[in-house]
């Protein structure tokens, strides 16, 4: 619908954008208060009979809070990215698949889906690669707890670093360029094949 003529187009795309230019500290801590004990969304959840949950408290819903926050935050990057992707679509495609009888969703499936590949294996990369080096969520929302449910790479990087056990900090710090770059390499041979 963002890449329709449709009144407000612009609203709407800077609406989805938005979120991306705010810092992941204040994304955090907006979270953070949403998420708590004494949060909205308990609060509405309790409007129709659920009791409260502390969301980052649980181990096992921890993990999944820090990761609607970073989606949330992250979703414009690639809804422009898409977008974009979109709008270089031959047109004259969709004008074929038309006359040749094709409906929408054999559009979608046949010109559209085949048109997106390469973006969507960019955005799946980059997605991974970015879940990869996810701290200033963690560090603000559950700085790694409970129980280090939402410990990650990055984070237990930094701990081990601030604690001056630098070898084990140094060993992740490895792993983790040595991850990242595998990914690097695999999304490059995936585009590659998509040309």
């Amino acid at each position: 619908m963002l890449n329709r003529r449709l009144p407000a187009r612009a609203f709407f795309r800077a609406v989805f954008f938005v979120p991306v230019t705010a810092s992941l500290v204040v994304v955090s801590t907006m979270w953070k208060m949403l998420l708590n004990e004494q949060g909205l969304l308990n609060r509405v959840l309790h409007l129709v009979g659920v009791a409260p949950h502390d969301w980052l408290a649980d181990p096992a819903t921890a993990l999944y809070a820090v990761c609607a926050a970073s989606i949330w935050q992250g979703f414009g990057f690639e809804t422009v990215v898409f977008l974009a992707a979109l709008q270089s679509l031959p047109r004259d495609l969709y004008d074929a698949a038309s006359i040749d009888g094709a409906g929408p969703a054999r559009r979608f499936w046949h010109v559209t889906l085949p048109g997106l590949r390469p973006t969507l294996v960019f955005v799946f990369v980059v997605g991974i690669i970015g879940a990869f080096q996810a701290f200033d969520q963690v560090f603000v929302m559950t700085q790694g707890g409970p129980v280090g449910s939402t410990t990650t790479v990055v984070y237990y990087l930094v701990q081990r670093f601030q604690a001056l056990d630098l070898g084990h900090a140094s060993a992740a710090a490895y792993l983790l360029v040595l991850v990242l770059a595998l990914l690097s390499a695999v999304q490059l041979r995936l585009a590659r094949r998509f040309e």
